[in-house]
């Protein structure tokens, strides 16, 4: 199969241009390609999962900035506050259940990655179960959401309420409102879940509890064993840098082209070969930027 390096880069007006360099690629030259870049292919799974998680979490904070700015033109708009109170708990438990979900995948997932990449008996293995653990025990927020997802899923939903606060910053003056995420500790506990080790820091809670807070420290918590996870392949990802550098040196690629690998003949001088592999340069980019990105604590 002829396999020849070049780039594409791709134009406003829906035309592209390209390049084709004419050595072939050899068998080696590809393999080299395939096994340097293949990391990419083996992170992006868990960047995705990892951004899933994010983009949720991301969602519970702009739907409350969204209700905030419905509460703060009620008046206004001669709106029902009961309506808005409706929504804004539909819309809320809406993305803590997407949160839930996803970060439950994110553990899942990214857990049977590990064991089948680094190996059940592995050391890497040990210390990312380690740390997940250790965070379990350590951190209430963790423990809790840990179980709420069971709770969501098989019990109740995931708000117990929402407290709307209006404020007047001074005479005459509109209604400034702040939302906040509650559960009740009670409704918890005396509702036949088995919150198991969650239960003692539920029972150390006041009788309602604001649920953002835990959220974002979740959110940390999912953060550090992503990092965690990413760390291991620290080795590859170099490689796969110093790699992807030269390809771009040595094939002269444009800061605007996408490297690729043209497979098979062009049907003329103006026509590119129809199969075209693309080289996974921005799928790096991504994987190197989250890793930089993520917590260490």
């Amino acid at each position: 199969m002829l396999r020849r390096a070049g780039y594409r880069i791709l134009k406003s007006d829906g035309t592209m241009d390209f390049c084709v360099h004419k050595t072939p690629l050899t068998p080696a030259n590809y393999s080299e390609l395939t096994r340097l870049t293949s990391v990419v292919y083996d992170l992006q799974p868990t960047g995705i999962a990892y951004g899933v998680a994010e983009a949720n979490h991301e969602s519970i904070h702009a739907e409350l900035s969204a209700q905030q700015l419905r509460f703060d033109s009620l008046f206004a708009d001669e709106g029902d506050p009961v309506d808005c109170s409706c929504d804004c708990l539909l819309g809320l438990t809406c993305r803590v259940t997407n949160f839930l979900s996803a970060v439950s995948a994110f553990l899942d997932q990214t857990g049977h990655a590990a064991k089948r990449k680094m190996g059940a008996e592995s050391n890497a293995y040990d210390e990312w179960t380690s740390a997940r653990r250790n965070l379990y025990e350590e951190r209430f927020s963790y423990r809790l959401l840990y179980q709420l997802r069971h709770y969501v899923q098989h019990y109740a939903l995931p708000v117990s309420n929402i407290i709307v606060e209006g404020t007047r910053p001074e005479i005459g003056s509109n209604m400034v409102y702040e939302i906040g995420i509650r559960l009740q500790r009670d409704i918890l506990l005396n509702g036949g879940f088995n919150w198991k080790h969650a239960r003692t820091g539920i029972q150390s809670q006041p009788s309602e509890f604001d649920l953002l807070p835990l959220i974002d420290e979740h959110m940390n918590s999912i953060g550090i064993l992503c990092r965690q996870y990413l760390e291991n392949f620290r080795d590859g990802i170099s490689e796969c840098e110093r790699y992807l550098d030269a390809f771009h040196r040595s094939y002269a690629v444009p800061k605007n082209a996408q490297a690729v690998v043209f497979v098979g003949e062009s049907l003329n001088s103006d026509t590119p070969p129809g199969r075209q592999e693309s080289i996974p340069v921005s799928q790096f980019r991504r994987i190197k930027t989250l890793l930089e990105s993520l917590p260490s604590r």
